[in-house]
């Protein structure tokens, strides 16, 4: 089975299609609780560290420019 029939099988299976709640906010929290962890199963959250590192002050504009 592909990705994205996993993916439309985990949203069928949710409770939010059978039966939904009346309450608007309970509507709402549920919506978020269950695509969030659907979401997280299928494509987790990656964390990425980036060094950001001071600009060489001899790389002018012009260097850019003709790189």
């Amino acid at each position: 089975m592909t990705d994205i029939k996993l993916f439309i099988k985990d949203i069928e299976k949710s409770p939010i299609l059978p039966n939904p709640p009346d309450d608007v906010t309970q509507l709402v929290n549920l919506y978020n609780s269950e695509f969030l962890r659907i979401l997280d199963l299928h494509a987790p959250l990656i964390i990425r560290h980036v060094t950001v590192r001071p600009a060489a002050p001899w790389y002018s504009q012009e260097i850019k420019y003709e790189k």
